[in-house]
């Protein structure tokens, strides 16, 4: 059975501390300029830059990591939805089925918690 933790293994990609030139800290997180912070919080929208033929051609590998990044947590918040529910208190309820190579397993779940497997 797998356990999950109560917080993630990760650090903050940038924050706002540094100087006018991003440097990293010794926990490897990139300090900024409040200014520079503010502009990067506050981007609402990625179409201009999109638009922008010079911005795709030197970002193209990012935004195609980020759209994959992207499908990926929404695979994820599909099956922890379908799974747990919408509620930490009230589980989802029913069966689906899981096949590992030529193996398929009937999982029943009754308020989040596993109750069946054939």
């Amino acid at each position: 059975m797998a356990t999950i933790k109560s917080s993630i293994n990760s650090k903050k990609l940038f924050k706002t501390g540094g100087g006018s030139i991003p440097s990293k800290n010794a926990d490897g997180e990139i300090l900024m300029s409040t200014s520079l912070f503010n502009e990067i919080n506050g981007a609402t929208d990625i179409e201009n830059q999109l638009q922008d033929p010079l911005y795709v051609a030197h970002n193209k590998h990012l935004i195609k990591e980020i759209e994959t990044l992207r499908l990926e947590v929404e695979e994820l918040h599909a099956f922890v939805k379908d799974f747990m529910g919408t509620s930490s208190t009230k589980g989802a309820t029913g069966s689906f089925d899981a096949t590992s190579g030529k193996t398929t397993k009937s999982i029943t779940v009754d308020k989040g918690v596993i109750t069946q497997i054939k």
